[in-house]
């Protein structure tokens, strides 16, 4: 009978330390640089500035108050001023989830939307919201302005 007993303790303690390790999870924050190409079909542009956002209404949000001339928090996150033609490198949260023991990913997200403004030679600002590719797949976006 005490055998019994010790094989259970001994099982049960296993039993327990297999089940947190197999539970663990790594929690991750990271980023990458996503290349901002515009293109412009119109007026000269005289300044550029971008910076990815969570969600759309928050990048809609960004986008009227850089157009007033209000911008809040750290955004922009790139500014060309002046703008010579060249693309611009916008940082692009990523955070995830992944298993403990074998690694598997459990999920990942990223910021999905960027906002930009541009002014023009004319001091006429305009902007719009593009939607941010997956970065696994691709680093880079081009924005139309006419």
């Amino acid at each position: 009978m005490r055998q019994w007993v010790i094989i259970m303790v001994v099982a049960l303690v296993a039993l327990s330390v297999l089940t947190l390790t197999l539970d663990t999870q790594i929690l991750w924050d990271g980023g990458y640089k996503l290349a901002v190409h515009i293109e412009n079909r119109g007026q000269p542009i005289r300044v550029v500035r971008c910076g990815s956002a969570p969600n759309r209404e928050y990048a809609e949000v960004e986008v009227s108050e850089i157009i007033r001339l209000e911008p809040s928090g750290v955004w922009p996150s790139a500014v060309a001023d002046p703008y010579e033609g060249q693309p611009l490198s916008v940082q692009v949260p990523v955070s995830g989830r992944d298993h403990g023991l074998f690694g598997w990913k459990l999920s990942r997200t990223q910021f999905q939307y960027l906002a930009v403004v541009v002014i023009y030679a004319d001091g006429q600002p305009t902007g719009q919201v593009v939607e941010i590719p997956d970065g696994r797949v691709s680093r880079e976006v081009t924005v139309s302005f006419p």
